[in-house]
């Protein structure tokens, strides 16, 4: 999975965007273990660049479940996968939380080896973004711990 968050990274960063790692990735990114095998990010577009983007990863990613471009469009995500098949969730974003959790997003080193490194959404924010995803994939009983994780990081925040 980090392979596959390095490979749309340094993709993003070659088109220009800006965007960072959400969801379980960004959470395992500062320490938390959550089991994942997807990467998913939001990448700023604020409306002007959706177009853009979308026609830029589509050559170089695969598509998945019959997703096109109006698809991608329309409810403003893009459902990728890479060639060894592990599935890219890409947001288009435009609303304030998401401009402020790509601004306020740090850089992670994820593969010492290769020297790739990315982008990943703070703490907090990144359960937030899995909540608020359509069709979120965060079980109810899990809620607790989410809104646990974001009153930490806020509090952190807050005492810098």
């Amino acid at each position: 999975m980090c392979g596959a968050a390095a490979e749309l990274g340094a993709a993003l960063g070659e088109g220009g965007f800006d965007y960072c790692f959400i969801g379980g990735l960004s959470v395992q990114r500062w320490g938390e273990a959550r089991v994942t095998k997807d990467a998913a990010a939001t990448v700023l577009t604020c409306f002007v660049n959706d177009e853009r983007l979308v026609d830029f990863l589509f050559p170089r990613f695969q598509s998945r479940e019959g997703n096109t471009r109006e698809f991608a469009l329309r409810y403003r995500i893009i459902r990728l996968e890479t060639t060894s098949g592990i599935a890219l969730d890409v947001g288009l974003g435009a609303l304030n939380f998401e401009v402020d959790s790509v601004v306020r997003s740090t850089y992670w080193e994820i593969d010492k080896n290769d020297y790739a490194e990315t982008r990943a959404a703070l703490n907090g924010r990144a359960a937030w973004h899995l909540l608020l995803a359509d069709g979120a994939v965060v079980p109810f009983v899990e809620l607790p711990y989410f809104v646990h994780r974001l009153e930490t990081s806020r509090s952190r925040d807050r005492s810098k």
